[in-house]
């Protein structure tokens, strides 16, 4: 992919991310994102063919991102992995903000338990092998856990939030 693409398509993913922060996902428009992000439509569509497109390639990069990160600091323990989860999105605080406005939790959900079952299946981290199901279940548990903790204003830090969620989880592992 050339860097004028890549350029474009970034523009266009904070266009949207930036509006999330405002209004409900459903009211975006594809005119309002091209207007912010400076791009023609016929950039917006060589690129995305809807708003649910770049929801799905900013989640794809940031889960890129993330097992890049894992895999370069030779993260194998389950307290490591949520601690570097959870301190992304301390660190991101405006993308669980444009989440929650935007009112995309499900989708966003469903994309990360997507991402989790992926990651489960790899050899990355030294994780016992899990059903889908439970997968499924952590996933919500994480998800809901970061919910609240953005609703409670990140009131403790990382390693109190990770600390959490690993009990929680060897409770049932």
């Amino acid at each position: 992919m050339n860097e004028k693409r890549i350029q474009t398509q970034n523009r266009i993913k904070q266009a949207l991310l930036y509006l999330m922060q405002r209004e409900k996902y459903e009211n975006i428009q594809v005119k309002q994102i091209t207007e912010l992000a400076k791009v023609s439509r016929m950039a917006f569509y060589r690129n995305f063919s809807t708003k649910d497109d770049i929801v799905k390639c900013f989640i794809e990069t940031q889960y890129n991102e993330f097992v890049e990160a894992i895999s370069e600091n030779n993260i194998q323990e389950l307290e490591s992995l949520l601690r570097v989860y959870c301190g992304y999105f301390y660190e991101n605080r405006h993308i669980l903000d444009a989440v929650v406005t935007a009112g995309v939790e499900g989708k966003v959900l469903k994309s990360q338990t997507a991402y989790f079952q992926k990651f489960f299946d790899t050899d990355i981290a030294d994780i016992p092998e899990m059903p889908d199901y439970d997968v499924t279940y952590y996933s919500g548990a994480v998800f809901a856990t970061l919910l609240y903790w953005r609703r409670k204003d990140y009131d403790i830090g990382v390693d109190a939030i990770a600390q959490h969620l690993i009990s929680k989880f060897e409770q049932d592992l």
